[in-house]
């Protein structure tokens, strides 16, 4: 009975262990919840409470219709950005469309004009939101693109003078005016395009302007040169546009403090001191003038002197006054071209000298007389008949 019994307090003693170690895993589990329970499900409690609030906000009537307006417009804006991919995607094309005639026809214009450079590549994109175009020039087979930085090699900023810079321009202006489906009722005003050209590209631009003024609905050039202008009205005419009043030449002209615009003779502008001369000279003769006599005696020596200089510009290079010219037919040889004309040498510095000496290195030019009609009508006709036989 003791062993039976020592057996069953040994049992009893090893169930209450495992009670006690039961117990205890329980206890432990039990402190791990509360601490669980005191930082986590407490936060994750109060997060579910506020959006259980923010559901219930959510559908009270004031909430609920802004939130309607919302998805609508987070529709619209869905749609328009849509559009606005399709409208960009259109729009990508159409300039890639414009910039391949846009290049032909800059190209075209500068192979007339006879440059070193043409345009290598042209580019379109959208940087920044905008549309946006760029182009490279080649030069001696150099790129550079207009887009780009300075750097120390060959760049757009160094590569063109300013006259291509401008031809490059006027080229980029025409292919636009050839893209305008609007050009036959649009005015277009042409300020000193051929500034910094020479005369290669200055003859281009004159025949370009020729062309647009049979496309455009009203053109206006301005410019500083008197040739250009000459040169332009003459082309305009010859084009027709001269007909029924069609063709305009005006300039502007001091009026006091102010200018004013008025009719232009551009020929008249263009003329040079020879012609001038010539011509008052003529007109003096040809009676009555409107210039006064010592006047008209001015012109004697720029009109004879200048013929000289005209006919035989090889023989009188570097000849800085009438002296040294009238020096050079004296001393000519035989058989040349200016030995022809040692027979009217003293006739030619009579003649030339006749102003100077007479009313200009006199000893009191304040109380010397003007010459008369008579006498200045003498010495016009005697420098006339010089100018027949040079």
């Amino acid at each position: 009975p003791s062993e039976e019994l020592q057996e069953r307090l040994r049992s009893a003693v090893l169930s209450v262990e495992a009670y006690n170690q039961t117990v205890d895993q329980a206890n432990e589990t039990i402190e791990r919840s509360k601490t669980a329970a005191s930082t986590s499900s407490l936060r994750e409690a109060d997060s579910a409470l506020k959006r259980l609030q923010l559901q219930q906000r959510r559908w009270e009537p004031e909430i609920s219709g802004a939130c309607t307006e919302l998805l609508r417009l987070r529709q619209v804006r869905q749609e328009q950005e849509e559009l606005k991919d399709e409208a960009k995607r259109g729009l990508y094309q159409y300039m890639s469309r414009t910039m391949v005639s846009y290049r032909a026809a800059v190209n075209g214009f500068l192979a007339k004009c006879s440059t070193a450079f043409k345009i290598a590549e042209m580019d379109v994109g959208f940087a920044g939101g905008e549309p946006r175009a760029d182009f490279s020039i080649e030069l001696f087979g150099y790129r550079a693109s207009v887009a780009s930085r300075a750097t120390d090699g060959p760049h757009f900023d160094t590569m063109l003078s300013d006259g291509d810079r401008r031809t490059l321009a006027f080229a980029f202006f025409l292919a636009r005016l050839d893209c305008d489906p609007s050009l036959a009722g649009r005015t277009v005003v042409l300020d000193d395009p051929v500034a910094s050209l020479d005369t290669h590209r200055t003859s281009c631009t004159v025949e370009a302007i020729t062309g647009l003024s049979r496309r455009c609905g009203q053109l206006i050039v301005l410019t500083h040169d008197p040739a250009f202008a000459m040169a332009t009205s003459d082309a305009l005419a010859e084009a027709g546009m001269g007909r029924g009043g069609q063709l305009s030449v005006l300039r502007l002209a001091r009026d006091g403090e102010w200018s004013t615009i008025c009719a232009c003779d551009a020929d008249e502008l263009c003329k040079t001191v020879l012609e001038r001369s010539i011509e008052v000279l003529e007109d003096f003769v040809c009676g009555p003038s409107h210039v006064a006599a010592i006047d008209a005696v001015k012109s004697i020596r720029p009109a004879v002197e200048g013929l000289l200089r005209l006919k035989y510009p090889r023989e009188f290079r570097g000849a800085r006054d009438f002296g040294a010219m009238a020096n050079r037919i004296r001393d000519a040889a035989e058989g040349t071209r200016l030995h022809r004309l040692a027979g009217y040498v003293e006739e030619l510095h009579a003649v030339c000298s006749y102003y100077a000496t007479s009313y200009m290195h006199v000893e009191r030019p304040h109380t010397q007389a003007v010459p008369g009609d008579a006498e200045a009508l003498s010495w016009i006709e005697r420098a006339l008949e010089l100018v027949d036989v040079l």
